[in-house]
Order: C-alpha cells, then structure tokens, then sequence
C-alpha cells in the first residue's frame, strides 16, 4: 500500500521499480497494491498428514486479501523418503523429544 501511494504521488523511482519487479511493460502501472501483489507473490501451502482443514483455508484465505497467487502442495511423500534418507543413513528413524 506505501507503494502504491508513492506510485499515486509520482514518485518516480518507485514507479520504475515497480515496473520493473512487476514486469510492467512501457506505461503500464498497477491499479491495486491487490495487482502489483498477484504479479510478484507466490504463496504455498506444504500440508502434511498433520495438517488442518483450518490452516489450508487461513492461508488460501491471507493469499487472495493480498492478491497472491497460491497453490497447495501435499509433502507427505517428501517427508517419507527424507524419513526414509535419515533412518538409512544413520540407522534409526527420527524422533521429537517428546515422542522418546
């Protein structure tokens, strides 16, 4: 939003950089910190077997208020082989503390 209004004030360095980092072409400006957003944010939920309805939605949720682009990826697969890497290499499984 500060950008936005730097924009809004003519500055004229941050109207470059947000072209620039936004991937604006010529004259082209972003109408919304929502739009300048979408163009340079990614966000990404990791859920796992451990995870929450509830925190899948939180941040599918926080993405689209700031206008970022967002995708859910399940890791339980990456975590079993990383599991799997460590119980290999070391010759145990790894546990928390609180699981001993």
């Amino acid at each position: 939003q500060r950008v936005m209004k730097a924009v809004g004030q003519g500055d004229q360095k941050v109207l470059a950089d947000v072209r620039r980092i936004g991937r604006y072409s010529g004259s082209e400006t972003p109408s919304s910190a929502q739009e300048l957003a979408g163009r340079i944010f990614f966000t990404v939920y990791l859920a796992s077997k451990c995870s929450g309805q509830e925190t899948a939605t939180r941040a599918a949720t926080l993405a689209g208020e700031i206008g970022a682009a967002h995708q859910w990826v399940g890791i339980d697969t990456l975590v079993s082989a990383l599991v799997k890497l460590f119980q290999v290499t070391f010759g145990r499984v790894p546990r928390f503390k609180v699981d001993r």
